[in-house]
């Protein structure tokens, strides 16, 4: 009889309700007696708490919905490539040694799915500066792009753009930065920073692929309408492929206005899933069958109201 373990799915409520479903859904198809339970980390000491109880053997694997990826790796005794590559980690297991590895599976599921789709960037345009961000920026190395330019809509100034953290952590991870690409800004009497703030449209012209990598880009209305608005949709090569990491039933702001200009999208929710499939394989060594996680995604996020 398999050992019966303890999961804990960690992050703001809607994500970390989302993967709940998911990963209930994945031990269910997988005939196993796994439990699952859902937690919001309110700070750095709480995750601390978390890790103390891996380390124990109470839990057995934990996945990070947010912010607390940074946490994660920080304090995993080591890392796998993947988290290596994207400088954080979303999926946390206990070794029977009392180990514990961390795992980038956002970056292992998102290189997964561009593969399927035979998609190989050359350059790759980005909103976003989190973990997701991170993740994604290393998916897209991983399947080849050379170029991966990304911006935030808090990067409004080059003063904000050069003094940022999060900005920092990307350009030492060998990403460009932009100035959010705002089309009502004010024109500045710095020279420079006109030029910095056509950055974004310059890139996206020549980019293969477009990746929507913020918690905005599900929220129906002002949030995920900026994004889409960003973008310089007249400019973008007809075969750039856009994807969107926010994962709701219907297709975001920023995928609409893709599918209106004819572009090829992929949607969050399918991101999830291949996500999902690697957790389930890092933590069980099993590879769970695609279409019960779908049904129990799309529920979630039906009842949630996304």
């Amino acid at each position: 009889m398999t050992e019966r373990r303890r999961y804990v799915v960690v992050g703001c409520p809607q994500r970390a309700l989302v993967w709940y479903a998911v990963v209930r859904a994945a031990f269910k198809a997988l005939q196993l007696q796994h439990v699952v339970n859902v937690a919001t980390a309110d700070n750095a000491e709480w995750f601390a708490q978390l890790m103390a109880r891996v380390r124990r053997g109470e839990v057995h694997g934990v996945r990070v919905c947010g912010h607390h990826g940074l946490d994660a790796l920080e304090q995993s005794d080591e890392a796998d490539a993947s988290a290596q590559r994207a400088r954080v980690a979303d999926t946390l297991v206990a070794e029977k040694s009392g180990t514990v590895v961390g795992y980038s599976t956002d970056a292992l599921g998102l290189a997964d799915l561009l593969q399927r789709k035979a998609a190989s960037p050359a350059t790759v345009v980005m909103f976003g500066a989190g973990t997701q961000a991170m993740a994604a920026a290393a998916a897209c190395e991983t399947i080849g792009a050379k170029v991966i330019g990304t911006t935030s809509r808090s990067w409004k100034s080059t003063e904000e753009l050069h003094e940022a953290p999060a900005a920092e952590r990307l350009r030492s991870m060998g990403l460009l930065t932009m100035l959010w690409p705002d089309k009502n800004a004010k024109p500045t009497p710095s020279h420079f920073s006109e030029v910095m703030r056509l950055q974004f449209g310059d890139l996206a012209s020549s980019a293969d692929l477009l990746v929507q990598a913020t918690p905005a880009g599900a929220s129906i209305g002002t949030d995920g309408d900026r994004i889409a608005e960003a973008v310089p949709w007249s400019k973008l090569r007809p075969k750039t492929l856009v994807c969107d990491l926010a994962y709701r039933t219907g297709p975001t702001a920023l995928l609409k206005a893709a599918q209106d200009n004819n572009l090829v999208t992929i949607h969050g929710l399918e991101i999830l899933l291949e996500q999902a499939v690697r957790t389930m394989e890092v933590w069980t060594g099993l590879r769970p069958p695609l279409a019960p996680l779908q049904l129990a995604a799309e529920r979630a996020s039906v009842e949630l109201g996304r």
